[in-house]
Order: structure tokens, then C-alpha cells, then sequence
């Protein structure tokens, strides 16, 4: 039996109804995307990578054939998330030794837009 993060959660009509109404998926069109997709699959790939550098990581089975992360693919997963961390980290030690007053003075006070910028770095 497989352990319960693997198991389908199968949500009621109301359930679906409330998420899909929401303006992420609307804009995404995920309910539409993983519509009798198994979800216990999906939800294993955002976990962090197997930690055994020379084993696949099984996700699942779906439709009798299971669905593996191969061993190459979890290392690499395993170098980019170290390199995020770094990142966080270098990031929150900044912040802790930049002033308080700097950072005030760092937040933009007009409108937040995304999207590509004239800025050269």
C-alpha cells in the first residue's frame, strides 16, 4: 500500500468548483492540465531529491508502470537546491548587516510592475 502523501486525494465537486475559481488557476488552467492525472505523481516531484547518490527515485505508478527520477537527475537536482540555499543564505546575511535605515530607504514607493526592465547589471 502505498504510504498516504502517494495516495490520490479524489476532493468532491465542491472542492474542485472553489479551486478552480481561483484567479492562479484560471490564469494557469492547471484543473484542466491534471484532470485524471495522478496527483500523488505531481506531488512527489516537489519534493526535495532522494538523498542515495546511486538509486532512481520511484514517484509513483500510474497505469501499472512505475514512474522513476533517474539517479543522474536526482545529483543534479541535489547541486541546484544546495546552490539556492547558498543563495538564501547569502541573501538573509546581507540583510542582517545592512542597516535599518538603508533598507528603508531601498523599497521602491511606487507601483511594483514585472516584466522585462531597461536595467543593466
Amino acid at each position: 500500500m502505498w504510504p498516504p502523501e502517494f495516495r490520490e486525494h479524489q476532493p468532491d465537486d465542491h472542492d474542485v468548483e472553489q479551486n478552480e475559481t481561483t484567479p492562479w488557476l484560471q490564469h494557469t488552467g492547471w484543473p484542466r492540465l491534471f484532470h485524471d492525472r495522478p496527483l500523488g505523481i505531481i506531488a512527489a516531484t516537489a519534493r526535495k531529491p532522494k538523498l542515495a547518490w546511486n538509486e532512481d527515485y520511484l514517484l509513483g505508478q500510474w497505469n501499472d508502470t512505475a514512474l522513476r527520477s533517474p539517479a543522474a537527475v536526482e545529483a543534479q537536482l541535489r547541486i541546484i537546491l544546495r546552490g539556492v540555499d547558498l543563495m538564501i543564505d547569502r541573501a538573509v546575511f546581507t540583510l542582517a548587516k545592512t542597516s535599518y535605515r538603508s533598507r528603508c530607504c531601498s523599497i521602491p514607493t511606487g507601483k511594483i510592475t514585472f516584466g522585462p526592465t531597461n536595467s543593466k547589471l
